[in-house]
């Protein structure tokens, strides 16, 4: 299962992150299918999980940063988005 996953480290070479786009055929957006396992003793820290996202990332202390798939409109009353809207923040412990 895992060599059709690419792979990041995690910040401090503890976690693994394994993960896959997939095309949705009914919407523009990917499926994300992602996973964690410890380094060291190949143990799941975060189960098996399938969302709409553009991108899947760490951050600095052990925190995977999930952008899910939004649909931009473009409208005359646009409103400026802030940074960190509509992440999704996962703790890996």
């Amino acid at each position: 299962m895992e060599n059709k996953y690419a792979r990041k480290l995690s910040p401090d070479n503890r976690f693994i992150l394994f993960y896959q786009f997939e095309d949705n055929p009914l919407e523009p957006g990917r499926w994300l299918t992602y996973y964690v396992k410890e380094a060291k003793t190949n143990i799941f820290k975060k189960d098996k999980t399938k969302i709409l996202a553009d991108s899947i990332y760490w951050k600095p202390d052990n925190v995977l940063v999930i952008i899910p798939y939004r649909k931009m409109i473009k409208t005359e009353l646009e409103v400026d988005e802030k940074e960190n809207d509509n992440q999704i923040l996962i703790p890996i412990r």
